[in-house]
C-alpha cells in the first residue's frame, strides 16, 4: 500500500486521519514509557488498592478467621488507614505531576519535532548532494534516485529514463512495464523484453561502462523488478565506519553527504520501531577454545573495519576531487573496488600537478595565466595530498591488523587441533562447538527519548539546517553551501554518538548486521505531510520491511569456513535455510570451490590489504615549484 494512493482514495480524509491518530498514539506511548507512568492511572491504582480492595480484604479475612465481622474499632482503624494513605498518595502524585508533567510534555514535543522532521531532512540532504554536482552528473544521479523509488508512476519513469538515454522507445517500454507490473500481467513484461531485446541491450551497453549501477537499475525496471516496502532499499556500505573515522580523525572530509543521509535514515528506522536482526558466532565447550574463538572473532571484525577505513579514506579523497570538479561524481557513486578507486585518484592528482606545472611554465615565460585558477589548484593539491597521506597511514594500519589477524588464526588452529572431535563443528542446538546466535538491534522507548534529547537542537527552527530546509526551493539559499554541509555532517556525528550508547553501532558486528539489512523505503514520503502523519507512516513502513537474513546467513557460513575451516553439516544447513532463507546451494558451491585436502590447510588467509604507495616525488616537486616561482 502506497501513501500517494492511500491519500488519494475515496476515503482519503478518513485514512489520513487514522494515520495521524496512529502517529499521535505512537508519540504518546514513547513519551509515557520514557518519562514514566501516567499520574492519573497511578493514582487510580493506589485509590483502588487502598480503598475498596483493602476494606473488602480486611472484612473477608476477619470473618474467615474469627467467624464474625470486623469490630467497629478495627473498622475505624482501616478506614483511617485508607484515608491517610490516599491523602499521602494524592500529595505524592501531585508533586510527581508538578515535576514530571512538564518533562512528559517536553518529551512529546521533542519526539514530534525530531521524528517528524527526519524525512524532510533526508530529502534536503539528498538535494544538497545534488546541488554540489555538475549538471550532467546531477541529471544521472537524479534519475538513479527516481528509479529506486518504489511508488514511481509511469510518467515519472518516462522522465527518469529520458534523462539518461536518448531512446523514447525504451522510456515508453519502462512506463508500460510498470503498468503491467501493477496489474500483475507478468507475461506481458516478458513479451516487451522479447520484442525490444536489441534496443534494450544497446541501452544497457551505453550505460554499463561509466555508470554500471544505473545500468543495473534500468535493467531491473525493464524486468519488472523494483524495490518495495517489503524489500526495502540497499544501504551504502561502511557509512557508520566513515562517520566514526571522521570523529576520531577530527576530519569531516572523510565522510560524505551520502553518509549523512544513511545515518538519518537509520535513525528514523530505529525511532520508528525497526528491529534489525544480527547473527553472531559464539563458542561453547573448552574454555581455551572459547577464549581463542572470541579473540579471533574480535580480530576478524577489527580487520574488516580497518579495511573499510582504508577504503573510506580513499573515498574521502575521491569525494574531495569530485567537489573540486576534477573528477566525475559517478566515480564516487559507483562504489568502485578499492584498487580501481586508487588508480583513478592517482591519475587525477597526476593531471592536477601537470596542470599546475604547465601554468608555472607559462608564468616563467611571461605568458597570460589565470592566476586565480592557479592559486585554487594549488590549494586543492595541498588538501588532496593531506587526504592522500591519511589514506596512506590507514593502509599501514591495515597491514598491522592483517598481521595480527594471521597470528590469531594460527593460534586458533593450534588450540582447535586438541579439541577437533568435540568442538570443530557448528551447532544450533548442541552443547559444544561454534554456535550461531541471533540478536536484535533496536531502541527501547526510553532509549528513543534519550537519543531525541541529544539531537533535538539540530531540528530547532533557528538551526542552520532548518533555515536551509525552509528555503531549499530558492537556489540562491540552498545551492552549494559549505555552511549547510558542515551543519549536516555535524548532525550525523551527533546522531551517531547519541545512538552508540543505546545500540552500540561502533561495534563491527553491529555495523555488519546493519549493512546486510536493507533500509526502509522512504519514497512514499513527500514534503508537506503533517508531523503525526509522518510518525504514523514511519511506524508502518518500519514494520513492513521483511526480515531478510539471506545475505547475512550466507556471509557468516562462508566466514566460519574461511577462518575456522569448518563446514556446516546437513542439519545446520537445513536450519539456516528454514530459519533465515539461506541458499544452501550457494554455500555448498562455495565449499566445493574452496575445498582443501587437509583440515589444517582449510583455513585460508584473509584477503590481502590494498597497498597504497607513498606520496609521489613529482607531487611534492610541484608544491616546491609553486613556492619558488609564484
Amino acid at each position: 500500500m502506497k501513501l500517494s494512493s492511500l491519500l488519494n482514495s475515496e476515503n482519503s480524509e478518513k485514512n489520513h486521519l487514522q494515520i495521524q491518530q496512529s502517529g499521535q498514539r505512537r508519540i504518546d506511548r514513547m513519551a509515557q514509557s520514557g518519562v514514566g507512568k501516567s499520574s492519573l492511572w497511578s493514582l487510580a491504582e493506589v485509590g483502588w488498592t487502598a480503598g475498596p480492595v483493602t476494606f473488602l480484604a480486611a472484612q473477608g479475612g476477619y470473618y474467615l478467621g474469627f467467624g464474625t465481622w470486623l469490630p467497629n474499632e478495627n473498622l475505624i482503624f482501616f478506614v483511617g488507614y485508607t484515608v491517610l494513605m490516599g491523602l499521602i498518595a494524592v500529595l505524592v502524585k501531585f508533586i510527581y505531576k508538578a515535576t514530571k508533567g512538564q518533562e512528559l510534555d517536553d518529551a512529546k514535543e521533542q519526539l514530534l519535532l525530531v521524528i517528524g522532521s527526519l524525512p524532510d531532512f533526508i530529502l534536503s540532504v539528498r538535494d544538497l548532494t545534488l546541488s554540489r554536482m555538475e549538471p550532467e552528473s546531477r541529471r544521472y544521479e537524479s534519475a538513479r534516485i527516481l528509479l529506486q523509488k518504489s511508488d514511481l508512476g509511469p510518467q515519472w519513469l518516462t522522465l527518469a529514463v529520458n534523462s539518461i538515454i536518448d531512446s523514447p522507445v525504451i522510456a515508453q517500454a519502462v512506463a508500460n512495464i510498470e503498468i503491467y507490473w501493477r496489474a500483475g500481467m507478468y507475461s506481458r513484461i516478458h513479451d516487451i523484453n522479447q520484442e525490444l531485446s536489441t534496443e534494450i541491450s544497446a541501452a544497457l551497453a551505453s550505460l554499463e561502462p561509466d555508470r554500471p549501477r544505473l545500468a543495473r537499475l534500468l535493467e531491473q525496471r525493464l524486468q519488472g523488478k523494483k524495490n518495495t516496502l517489503r524489500s526495502g532499499v540497499e544501504r551504502e556500505p561502511f557509512f557508520i565506519e566513515r562517520i566514526f573515522s571522521a570523529i576520531e580523525e577530527d576530519n569531516e572530509d572523510i565522510m560524505g553527504l551520502s553518509d549523512v543521509e544513511e545515518v538519518l535514515t537509520l535513525a528514523f528506522e530505529l525511532l520508528s520501531g525497526r528491529r534489525i536482526p544480527m547473527l553472531v558466532v559464539n563458542c561453547v565447550g573448552s574454555s581455551q577454545l572459547t577464549i581463542a574463538t572470541k579473540k579471533l572473532e574480535k580480530e576478524r571484525s577489527k580487520y574488516r573495519i580497518a579495511r573499510a577505513r582504508g577504503y573510506s579514506q580513499l573515498l574521502a579523497l575521491a569525494n574531495f576531487l569530485s567537489d573540486s570538479n576534477l573528477l566525475d561524481y559517478s566515480t564516487v557513486a559507483e562504489r568502485l573496488p578499492s584498487s580501481d578507486l586508487l588508480q583513478i585518484c592517482l591519475e587525477t592528482i597526476d593531471r592536477l600537478c601537470q596542470n599546475i606545472c604547465d601554468d608555472i611554465g607559462c608564468v616563467q615565460k611571461r605568458e597570460n595565466v589565470d592566476m586565480r585558477a592557479l592559486k585554487l589548484n594549488h590549494s586543492v593539491l595541498i588538501k588532496a595530498l593531506e587526504l592522500y597521506q591519511q589514506a596512506y597511514r590507514s593502509s599501514a594500519m591495515v597491514l598491522n591488523e592483517h598481521a595480527d589477524f594471521l597470528k590469531d588464526i594460527n593460534s586458533w588452529q593450534r588450540i582447535n587441533l586438541k579439541y577437533a572431535d568435540a568442538n570443530t563443528k557448528v551447532s544450533v542446538t548442541g552443547k559444544q562447538g561454534l554456535h550461531i546466535i541471533e540478536r536484535q538491534i533496536q531502541l527501547t522507548d526510553a532509549d528513543k527519548i534519550t537519543v531525541v534529547k541529544k539531537i533535538a537542537h539540530h531540528f530547532d527552527s533557528q538551526s542552520i539546517l532548518s533555515k536551509g530546509l525552509r528555503n531549499r526551493t530558492q537556489q540562491s539559499n540552498w545551492q552549494v553551501s559549505n555552511q549547510h554541509v558542515r551543519a549536516a555532517k555535524q548532525l550525523a556525528i551527533d546522531l551517531a554518538l547519541a545512538l552508540n550508547p543505546c545500540v552500540f553501532i561502533s561495534l563491527p558486528e553491529v555495523q555488519g548486521a546493519i549493512y546486510s539489512s536493507n533500509a526502509v523505503d522512504l519514497g512514499s514520503f513527500e514534503p508537506g505531510l503533517s508531523t503525526t502523519t509522518k510518525v504514523g507512516w514511519g511506524e508502518s513502513v518500519a514494520k513492513e520491511v521483511k526480515k531478510d537474513m539471506v545475505k547475512a546467513s550466507e556471509q557468516i557460513a562462508q566466514a566460519i569456513h574461511r577462518y575456522y575451516g569448518i563446514c556446516l553439516g546437513d542439519k545446520e544447513l537445513d536450519f539456516m535455510h528454514q530459519t533465515y532463507g539461506m541458499n544452501k546451494e550457494h554455500v555448498i558451491d562455495y565449499y566445493l570451490e574452496n575445498e582443501q585436502g587437509e583440515q589444517s590447510s582449510n583455513v585460508f588467509e584473509p584477503r590481502s590489504p590494498l597497498m597504497i604507495p607513498e606520496v609521489k616525488f613529482a607531487w611534492r616537486k610541484t608544491l616546491t615549484l609553486y613556492r619558488q616561482h609564484i
